[in-house]
């Protein structure tokens, strides 16, 4: 399997095309920090945003992101989150 690239390998191939990842963020319409987040844990949004200012498929970069068939790898502990997030969303107050 083909490994991730590094950082300072992502940002590199940035500096090629004289971009920054402010630049990529600004171009995406993105908070700076939605796309400076892909150094240390998935986010699709920022990994596509920069995907496509390398001219390459976020899966081509960071492939242990991705399954075989093009879909995000979500962590356990995301859906863990996410369903216990969700379900304090929407119980009710128990009346006073």
């Amino acid at each position: 399997m083909t490994k991730d690239w590094p950082w300072y390998q992502v940002k590199a191939a940035l500096e090629e095309r004289s971009l920054t990842v402010s630049d990529v963020a600004r171009a995406a319409g993105l908070p700076i920090a939605s796309v400076a987040m892909t150094k240390n844990r998935p986010y699709a949004t920022g990994q596509a945003a920069i995907a496509k200012a390398l001219g390459k498929k976020p899966k081509e970069i960071w492939p242990s992101r991705y399954r075989h068939d093009g879909g995000p790898v979500v962590p356990a502990i995301w859906l863990k989150t996410s369903t216990v997030l969700a379900g304090r969303h929407v119980q009710k107050r128990k009346a006073a």
